[in-house]
């Protein structure tokens, strides 16, 4: 469980005397002391709770306030730690330091800092700076593998984990897409003006008010928040939002798997055994600023090639067509935080809960197998074509031997057919390897009654992932500098998908007209 509940998110400047920074529009005498940064400027990192622990930032009930403190250059910070200890300050940085974890442990040590503000600006080019907010291997301890056959095999999945999203940060943080460096700028100014050669006791000083109040464990919130409710003559207070996600189901169906009802045992199973076929997305990334995982280069591509794919096929007359299988398409969400959005799909195959209104509901024995669209939007070139490759489980693969090699042989033929994508094995060695960390079969593959026949199609054969900014507010560039046709790419492997699932269930084995 992940909970978390924001009081108020007011970030302003001000100054001990009647100094104005006119970055808003000032009509009261209070605005001619303050300078509030617009909100939508602004990108706070916000607490987040589990079953056990607190991660992420929170400022005071009353907000963080501090003497402005200009970060030019990682030696800077030796003036803080040398400073007079009373004296709090709130570092203003640019993300090139942020994004530095020696210096933010560091940081993080100095009692004095009450807060970071993290500038950002048109400018700024991170394409070939690898960062990644997760862990080095991420979601490991929800593996379906143990943590030394998932973790340490050389090289890190994720080399450029910082795990900041899993840190308790003793401080708030707030990013600032700052376009023309017009607010940083006016800081400085001010910074300049008091602070660096001070005649008085004026100072240039910020304040930042993002109060959370979800504290200690999603356990403890929930438990006070109880004890509150029963003080019936006040009003509740919220102190936790449940995280919770909906899952996005598709289907394409063939009303011949349906089982006739009796009306005399409502709980028999309703679709035929081995008759459906799952090909599923995550849709969702994560950030410790909010509004902030964007995943361009990570999630986007696997969600449009799956939309591609499912309206082309849901166009299909599948029972005309003599199509064998339902296909059911999925966007699982809150993979990003513990593969929440599959174990909410295991959880429904086994209540019954996909397809119910069709009085046919989806279960675990009515599944034919599954196909994942992981991380594919960096695929690399051999010999011209872009490659995506087809991981399995080594183990749970030669026990469903028979269904495998169908769903692998069918994506091949496809892609040798199309001739724009090569679907390929990875090497003997790298198929005794573990599915990545990030897959959602790690989850389905735990929580599975039975070995699970799966393909996961994925940008990278082995560790590491491709994404150098895996999970990061860093990854927004679409298309990467370094592949500009990647929308033709993409394009291309969705019509070799959408083939591969038609002609692999299609009773005459035809080729799919492409649109």
């Amino acid at each position: 469980m992940v909970a978390l509940h924001n009081l108020k998110t007011t970030f302003i400047i001000f100054f001990l005397t009647l100094i104005s920074i006119d970055l808003l529009p000032c009509t009261k005498t209070t605005e001619h002391i303050y300078s509030y940064i617009p909100s939508f400027l602004t990108s706070y990192c916000t607490r987040k709770l589990n079953l056990t622990s607190q991660v992420g930032c929170s400022s005071d009930i009353e907000g963080n306030s501090g003497v402005v403190y200009f970060m030019n250059e990682s030696s800077d910070i030796s003036n803080i730690n040398n400073s007079d200890t009373k004296t709090s300050f709130i570092i203003v940085l640019d993300i090139k330091h942020f994004i530095n974890s020696t210096l933010m442990l560091y940081l993080r040590s100095i009692q004095n800092i009450n807060g970071l503000v993290v500038f950002s600006n048109n400018d700024d080019n991170f394409e070939n700076n690898a960062f990644s907010e997760s862990t080095k291997c991420p979601n490991s301890q929800y593996s379906a593998y143990p943590w030394d056959k998932q973790c340490n095999i050389g090289p890190d999945w994720n080399p450029a984990g910082s795990g900041y999203a899993d840190i308790d940060w003793p401080f708030p943080v707030v990013y600032v897409a700052d376009v023309n460096s017009t607010i940083k700028n006016a800081i400085h100014e001010c910074y300049s003006k008091f602070n660096l050669a001070p005649s008085d006791d004026t100072r240039c000083s910020i304040e930042i008010s993002n109060a959370m109040s979800a504290v200690g464990s999603s356990e403890t919130c929930f438990r006070r928040q109880y004890l509150m409710s029963l003080h019936i003559s006040e009003a509740t207070e919220i102190f936790c939002d449940e995280l919770t996600g909906l899952n996005i189901i598709l289907a394409a169906t063939n009303s011949t798997n349906y089982l006739n009802h009796t009306g005399i045992n409502l709980n028999t199973t309703s679709r035929r055994e081995n008759s459906t076929l799952f090909v599923l997305s995550r849709m969702d990334s994560r950030s410790m600023f909010e509004r902030s995982g964007f995943s361009s280069q990570g999630v986007l591509p696997s969600i449009a090639v799956l939309i591609s794919v499912a309206a082309h096929l849901m166009g299909q007359n599948l029972k005309d067509s003599g199509l064998e299988k339902d296909l059911f398409f999925g966007f699982l969400d809150n993979e990003a935080y513990d593969f929440m959005g599959s174990y909410r799909l295991s959880y429904d195959l086994i209540d019954g809960n996909i397809a119910r209104y069709t009085d046919s509901p989806v279960m675990w024995n009515s599944l034919y197998g599954v196909i994942e669209l992981g991380e594919i939007g960096l695929s690399q070139y051999q010999n011209g074509t872009p490659t995506i490759y087809m991981l399995t489980d080594a183990q749970t693969c030669n026990q469903t031997q028979n269904v495998t090699n169908f769903f692998l042989n069918h994506l091949t033929a496809a892609s040798t057919t199309g001739g724009k994508v090569n679907l390929e094995r990875p090497s003997d060695v790298l198929q005794e390897l573990p599915l990545p960390p990030t897959a959602s079969m790690q989850a389905l593959l735990k929580t599975s009654p039975y070995p699970l026949p799966h393909v996961l199609l994925s940008d990278h054969a082995g560790p590491p992932i491709m994404n150098k900014h895996f999970e990061s507010f860093l990854d927004i560039s679409w298309p990467p500098m370094d592949n500009p046709a990647a929308d033709s790419t993409l394009l291309d492997f969705a019509n070799t998908l959408a083939d591969a699932l038609y002609r692999g269930y299609q009773q005459n084995e035809v080729t799919l007209n492409k649109t």
